[in-house]
């Protein structure tokens, strides 16, 4: 990812970071990247997969350079070869099961190149349960586990 790209996609998570201090939750959101400009594509229903085909074909029919997708999750951050990373990948292990998981809000860039980097924060709360972030970090190895009810 170049330089130019990558300073507009920390803006964009630090405006999300506000976000989720301000309304205490996130609403997953895809963006199309083409040519350094986004193109938010609203997600106005509750069907995951009818949102996703959409942003699909307007990325195909766009020519998009990648997509953009800001989401929630449970983390675990971990070298690649660890056994339990290992066993995470081979759906043997589920994220949330293990102890040193935890919540993150994620930014993952993923190229039509097939490139993929991530920018994640871990989520931490005030002793009121207010949501904010500390400090953010890209990570370019980068693997998913679908989670039951992600969708």
């Amino acid at each position: 990812m170049d330089k130019d790209l990558k300073k507009i996609l920390t803006k964009l998570f630090e405006r999300y970071t506000f976000k989720l201090t301000a309304e205490g939750t996130i609403k997953s959101v895809y963006y199309i990247v083409k040519d350094c400009a986004l193109i938010k594509v609203e997600n106005t229903g509750d069907n995951f997969d009818a949102y996703l085909a959409y942003v699909l074909y307007q990325a195909q029919t766009l020519r998009a350079d990648g997509l953009i997708y800001i989401f929630e999750n449970v983390v675990f951050l971990g070298d690649g070869n660890d056994n339990v990373i290992q066993s995470m990948k081979a759906g043997h292990i589920r994220v949330e099961e293990h102890p040193d998981s935890s919540p993150y809000l994620i930014l993952t860039y993923l190229a039509a190149t097939g490139e993929r980097e991530a920018l994640v924060g871990k989520i931490e709360k005030d002793p009121s349960g207010k949501k904010f972030i500390v400090e953010q970090e890209w990570a370019e190895e980068i693997s998913f586990q679908e989670q039951p009810g992600s969708k």
